[in-house]
């Protein structure tokens, strides 16, 4: 009889726990969860909630979590990215170091000096259809490295390196590989995000007959 009680108690503790984490508020802005058994959809790293809907911008809906293809173009302003100094809407850059290992001195591997990515507000066009983006704080960017290259210590003064590895409390050191890749204007990019509504500022409406509120696309993953 102990027996059935304890096993009663436990089961009942088990189920009032998993009914309370079921129903734990998520953070604002957070994507749905991922029902077990459903299909996984992943880009730049980031699992996405289950069967995203594919869409096009000129069927974007509010409130929709969806997935899109177009063309990157620019919005308000270019960034410019810290190695190679191109003009993109969103970078990103790693440094690499190779470490040897003491115990065993032929074994060697790469391990990260520093990494970092950077994104701006841009326009995603689909033929002649185009919506904003707007990228969340914790957006994933996920973009193949197109430029490396390698210190081999002639060039003391490597300014873009050394500034790279500076800001992010590194050193500049030989054998260090830079890598970095763009989303430059007219790249085709993938974006997972939710669709909102924003309100369209008194610069942007072009006449009182303009909608006040228009469309965006919240970024929650980019990848190229």
């Amino acid at each position: 009889m102990e027996v059935l009680i304890l096993v009663g108690l436990v089961a009942a503790a088990g189920g009032l726990w998993v009914w309370v984490d079921r129903t734990r508020p998520r953070p604002p802005g957070a994507p749905p969860p991922v029902e077990s058994g459903r299909t996984r959809v992943e880009i730049a790293g980031q699992v996405l909630a289950p069967d995203p809907v594919p869409r096009t911008v000129a069927t974007l809906a509010d409130g929709e979590w969806v997935l899109v293809r177009g063309v990157a173009e620019r919005g308000d302003a270019l960034l410019r990215a810290p190695l190679t100094h191109r003009e993109c809407v969103a970078w990103s850059a790693q440094i690499t170091e190779m470490v040897v290992s003491e115990v065993y001195p032929h074994h060697a591997h790469r391990r990260m000096a520093a990494r970092d990515t950077g994104q701006i507000d841009a326009v995603l066009r689909d033929g002649e259809s185009r919506v904003p983006l707007r990228f969340h704080d914790s957006a994933r960017v996920a973009i193949e490295m197109d430029f490396s290259s390698v210190f081999d210590g002639a060039d003391r003064d490597r300014v873009r390196m050394r500034r790279f590895l500076e800001a992010r409390g590194a050193t500049l050191e030989v054998g260090q590989q830079e890598k970095e890749g763009c989303v430059l204007v007219g790249d085709a990019i993938t974006v997972y995000g939710v669709v909102e509504s924003e309100a369209v500022t008194a610069g942007d409406r072009g006449g009182y007959r303009a909608s006040p509120r228009r469309l965006v696309l919240r970024v929650h993953a980019l990848e190229k």
